[in-house]
C-alpha cells in the first residue's frame, strides 16, 4: 500500500522549526525532520538551522524548505565547539525571532538532540510570546553534560517542560519517562517512514553473512557496536558495512573497526541508502550499556534509533545488541521481529549470527512480523498527529500570545 494515498491535509498552520540537524546536515535528527516534513506543505514552515562543520559530508537538502543558518560551525576541537555555539545563543535567538516574526509563524517548534539550539527554541518562544512545541529526540538532562553547559540543560529542561503547549518524544518509552518521573503530559511521535512497505518479505538477500549498521557510531553505540564487528570477524566470509557520516578516525578507535572485513562508506541517497539495506543479510542497530557510555541511563534506557523503521520496513533480519531491559530491546521482543543479544558477549553474536542464517523458518517469521511492526510508522498517520498538535498550539496562541501575533 502506498502511504501517499493517504496524505493528510496540507495544514496552514505557520510554524519556525527550531534544530542544530537539518538536511543537508546528515544524522537521525534531520532524517526524522526530512521524512515528517515530507508530508507539510513547505510554505507553511521556515527552520532556523546550525552551520555545517568543515568537512562534514552532506545529504539532499528538503527541496523549497526555507532554511535559515543562524550560527557558524569554526574549526575548534569538540568543546572548543561547544562553547562558540553556546557563545552564540543570543545572536541566533534574535535572528530566530526576526524570522518568525517575518514569516508570520504561529508557534515555535524545537527539536532536541542539539542542546545549544534547543535553548534558542526556548528563548524565542520567551522573546516573542509565540507557543512552544517540543519534539524531543533525546531527552535534554541526561545527555551527559557537565559545568556550564549541565548547568544550561537542567535549566533548560525544566524551562521547556513546563511552558510547553505539546511534548512530543520519538518513543513511547521516553513519552512515559516524562509523564511519570517528570510529571509533565507527553506523547510519542515516532519517526515515520514513508516509502512504500512491501507485503512479504524477500528471499535471503545472499548465502554469506553481509551486516549492515546504518547512521553515526558515537557514544551510545561505539562499544556495543564493536562487539558486533569483533564477532562479525569471527564468520568465515562474513562483511560489515558500517553506512554513515563516520570518518576513518571514528572506526579506527573501535577494536575490530578497522578489520579487513569491515567496509566504511557514506550514501547521501536516501534511495540508495534503502537499496543497499534491502541487499544485506542482517541489519544491526546497537546501544552501549550504561558504563561504557557517558550519557545518563535513561537516555540509554529509552532511545529508539531513528533507523529501526528504516529496518524494519525492508523485512531483513535484525539483529539488536544492548541490554535487556532498554526499551530498545523490550520492542523488538514485544513484535518478535529480530534477534535480541541482551549479553555482552561476541560468542553469543555468532551463536545468533549462525541462528539468523541457519533457521529459515524463523528468519521468515521474524522478517514477516518486522514488516507487520513497520505499519506502525506509516508517515501520513504520524503527520495527522503533528498537524493535530500544531492546532492545539494555535489555540493556546489566542489565548497566550495575543501581543507576539499582534506584531508579526
Amino acid at each position: 500500500m502506498d502511504h501517499e494515498a493517504q496524505r493528510p491535509p496540507a495544514g496552514s498552520h505557520r510554524f519556525l522549526i527550531v534544530s542544530g540537524f537539518f538536511a543537508p546536515r546528515p544524522g537521525g535528527g534531520a532524517e526524522t525532520l526530512r521524512n515528517l516534513l515530507h508530508w507539510i506543505d513547505p510554505s507553511t514552515y521556515r527552520v532556523v538551522t546550525a552551520g555545517r562543520p568543515r568537512g562534514e559530508p552532506e545529504t539532499t537538502p528538503i527541496a523549497e524548505a526555507r532554511v535559515h543558518r543562524c550560527s557558524w560551525a569554526l574549526p575548534f576541537g569538540a568543546k572548543g565547539q561547544q562553547l562558540v555555539q553556546t557563545l552564540q545563543i543570543p545572536l541566533a535567538t534574535l535572528r530566530a525571532a526576526w524570522i518568525a516574526r517575518r514569516g508570520g509563524c504561529r508557534t515555535i517548534v524545537g527539536v532536541c538532540p542539539d542542546l545549544q539550539f534547543m535553548a534558542v527554541a526556548y528563548l524565542t518562544h520567551r522573546l516573542t510570546g509565540l507557543p512552544l512545541a517540543v519534539y524531543l529526540l533525546d531527552l535534554i538532562d541526561e545527555g551527559g553534560h557537565t559545568g556550564y553547559l549541565g548547568a544550561l540543560a537542567r535549566w533548560l529542561q525544566r524551562g521547556i517542560l513546563k511552558r510547553a503547549r505539546v511534548v512530543w518524544t520519538i518513543s513511547e518509552a521516553t513519552a512515559d519517562h516524562i509523564r511519570t518521573a517528570l510529571r509533565t503530559p507527553a506523547e510519542a511521535l515516532p519517526h515515520c517512514y514513508n516509502e512504500p512497505i512491501a507485503a512479504a518479505p524477500e528471499p535471503a538477500a545472499g548465502t554469506g553473512c553481509s551486516l549492515l549498521f546504518c547512521g553515526n557510531v558515537y557514544d551510545i553505540n561505539s562499544a556495543a557496536l564493536a562487539r558486533v564487528l569483533r564477532a562479525a570477524g569471527r564468520v568465515p566470509g562474513a562483511v560489515a558495512h558500517v553506512v554513515g557520516p563516520n570518518s576513518s578516525e571514528t572506526l579506527a578507535r573501535i577494536d575490530g573497526g578497522a578489520g579487513d572485513h569491515v567496509k566504511a562508506d557514506f550514501l547521501d541517497s536516501r534511495a540508495d541508502v534503502l537499496g543497499f539495506m534491502r541487499a544485506q543479510d542482517v541489519l544491526v542497530a546497537c546501544l552501549s550499556w550504561p558504563e561504557e557510555s557517558w550519557v545518563g541511563v535513561k537516555e540509554l534506557a529509552t532511545i529508539f534509533p531513528t533507523k529501526l523503521p528504516e529496518y524494519l520496513a525492508q523485512g531483513r533480519p535484525i539483529l539488536v545488541h544492548c541490554p535487556e531491559d532498554y526499551y530498545l530491546a523490550r520492542f523488538v521482543r514485544e513484535h518478535d521481529c529480530g534477534w535480541v543479544v541482551s549479553e555482552r558477549s561476541e560468542d553469543a553474536i555468532v551463536r545468533a549470527l549462525d541462528e539468523i542464517r541457519r533457521d529459515a523458518g524463523l528468519r521468515r517469521t521474524r522478517c514477516e512480523n518486522a514488516l507487520a511492526t513497520a505499519w506502525r510508522f506509516a508517515g501520513h498517520a504520524i503527520a495527522r498527529q503533528f498537524l493535530a498538535g500544531l492546532d492545539g498550539s494555535r489555540g493556546d496562541a489566542a489565548r497566550h500570545g495575543a501581543l507576539a501575533l499582534s506584531r508579526s
